[in-house]
């Protein structure tokens, strides 16, 4: 496990500098959408470095991933949960920052915009953002996060067995965080105004969000499922950057204090259901 660890994290870092040195002297420079479309193609890319360290080490040590397994009723948790934790973050949101959404005078928005009230209007804007969330992150979005989910719920579960589902959700959380880091300090990523302490927080909110995609994996029998969630989390945390828009990134959102509380809360929900019952491997 060490080995596999250590080429990821180096693998990780010289694809995070390389990252850096192209958008500082190349894509910057480029036209706003070509830039965006070729900075995504290289977040894919770094996303399946563990993916590809996964499979190459799963396979010398003889690890089977089971990739996709007949989902059952967790296909609904992998559906619902991401979204229920992305408005509960919403909602606490409010306590740390003014309510204030985008323009819906926005060319990109005002399309969007089918009635006079612009309260309508914001309502529809959430659904949207909610439901093309579920069917993008859900679809799409799995051919970048089944790179991730590969090595945190496929490869370190499997190898971390044995030390506990709380345990082993704890260090697949901080190592998760950890893979984050060149990004966050490089280029922003999640953070882009706080790359020092947004790293932190990024560690904070993967050890959070790790039990619960950890309780999927292991109820749902596969990683397809935890590659739903991860899509579904991604894509609907767009929730607060629309409605929220000069808000502290720290403090509102699934990534920010927000989010952590809902985490949180959700977090003590799955201990409190299993403190009598522990939750066990297969």
């Amino acid at each position: 496990m060490k080995k596999a660890l250590s080429w990821m994290f180096i693998i990780s870092i010289l694809y995070s500098l390389f990252l850096f040195f192209l958008k500082t002297h190349y894509l910057d420079h480029l036209e706003e959408k070509t830039a965006s479309f070729f900075f995504l193609l290289l977040i894919a890319g770094f996303m399946w470095i563990p993916g590809i360290t996964a499979l190459i080490f799963s396979k010398k040590e003889n690890i089977y991933l089971p990739i996709f397994k007949k989902p059952g009723k967790y296909i609904l948790y992998a559906c619902f949960v991401p979204v229920a934790i992305t408005l509960l973050s919403f909602l606490i949101s409010f306590l740390f920052a003014p309510f204030q959404p985008m323009d819906l005078s926005n060319p990109n928005l005002a399309k969007l915009c089918f009635f006079t009230s612009p309260t309508w209007n914001y309502f529809i804007l959430g659904a949207i953002t909610l439901f093309s969330g579920i069917l993008i992150g859900g679809t799409v979005n799995i051919l970048t996060t089944l790179g991730e989910e590969l090595m945190w719920r496929g490869y370190l579960f499997e190898k971390l067995k044995h030390v506990g589902f709380w345990k082993s959700s704890s260090i697949i959380g901080i190592l998760w965080g950890l893979w984050h880091v060149p990004l966050i300090v490089l280029i922003g990523l999640n953070y882009p105004h706080h790359p020092i302490l947004g790293s932190f927080w990024m560690i904070i909110g993967t050890v959070l969000l790790s039990p619960v995609m950890q309780y999927l994996r292991l109820k749902g029998g596969s990683i397809l499922l935890t590659c739903i969630f991860h899509g579904i989390f991604n894509r609907t945390a767009a929730l607060s950057l629309i409605f929220f828009v000069n808000a502290n990134q720290l403090l509102v959102g699934p990534v920010g204090i927000s989010g952590f509380i809902a985490l949180g809360m959700v977090n003590m929900v799955l201990y409190k259901k299993y403190k009598n019952t522990p939750l066990h491997f297969q």
